[in-house]
């Protein structure tokens, strides 16, 4: 198989996957803000905005900001129930995406679990996802603690499961194999996180943010571009996993969904949209 052929097909569909990722992160936010009683008045590519209707609800507060990252652990186990589906495996593209769908998901919902916690500080202004969740719960190490615990450990399966699973679009042996790791898991890692870190600094976030922004792309997305070396060098492929063959042809849906997607990207999520 051509490598410039596998390329263009892993890296259109790694970034459907990774925009699907986060929008449906920041639209969760909306739509548990509409589900709790309160407002849903802007939607942009790293954020969502509401206001409440009479008196804020802590407990409304915590669901919205909270129940984010629950859904992308959600879709992750789905994804990566589906990813293990003996009829898909044989629908090469379809896995490939479901294989990123998974390892986004996988890393930005255990993610917030595992950070926001380790660094919540008490008193911090714009508390936004998990660390309101830890400062409901009083903001204690007793709370703190088990909830990094559980993101970590979901971070370090997500590490696990890309280095084990990536084997289902590589050849057998190596050196080949790390080859076509490289542009199935760290292409895409660095491409994607130099692409949102970009796009963040182009965007209406202030710049005390984009810094932020960046780490959570080149820290949280760190499995994916490390599961090239575990998959390429020093992982072997698990006992019974089905191997998937790659398209040999480019898969012109697939980019053109890819283009159409960072059109949306760029000139309508990145300036904000206000909703009614």
């Amino acid at each position: 198989m051509k490598r410039s052929v596998y390329a263009i097909n892993a890296l259109n569909i790694a970034f459907v996957a990774i925009f699907i990722n986060q929008v449906v992160h920041e639209s969760a936010h909306g739509i548990l803000a509409t589900l709790v009683g309160a407002k849903w008045t802007q939607l942009n590519l790293f954020f969502a905005e509401h206001t409440w209707i009479g008196e804020p609800s802590q407990l409304g507060e915590g669901i919205l900001t909270g129940g984010a990252a629950v859904i992308n652990i959600i879709i992750a186990f789905i994804s990566a129930a589906l990813f293990q589906n003996k009829s898909i495996a044989s629908r090469g593209a379809l896995r490939l995406f479901l294989f990123y769908l998974t390892a986004y998901n996988l890393f930005a919902g255990f993610g917030y679990l595992f950070v926001d916690s380790l660094f919540y500080q008490p008193g911090g202004e714009n508390l936004g996802d998990w660390k309101k969740i830890v400062e409901m719960l009083g903001g204690g190490w007793n709370v703190r603690l088990p909830i990094s615990l559980i993101g970590a450990a979901g971070v370090l399966w997500g590490f696990f499961w890309v280095g084990r699973n990536a084997h289902a679009f590589l050849p057998a042996e190596k050196p080949e194999r790390f080859r076509f790791a490289l542009l199935l898991l760290f292409v895409p890692y660095v491409l994607f996180s130099a692409l949102f870190t970009t796009l963040a600094a182009f965007g209406p976030l202030p710049s005390a943010i984009i810094p932020i922004l960046a780490i959570s792309y080149w820290f949280g997305d760190f499995g994916i571009g490390w599961g090239a070396f575990m998959s390429g060098l020093w992982i072997q492929a698990p006992a019974g996993l089905e191997r998937s063959a790659m398209p040999e042809t480019i898969r012109w849906g697939w980019v053109s969904a890819s283009i159409g997607l960072l059109f949306i990207s760029i000139f309508i999520l990145l300036p904000t949209i206000q909703l009614p």
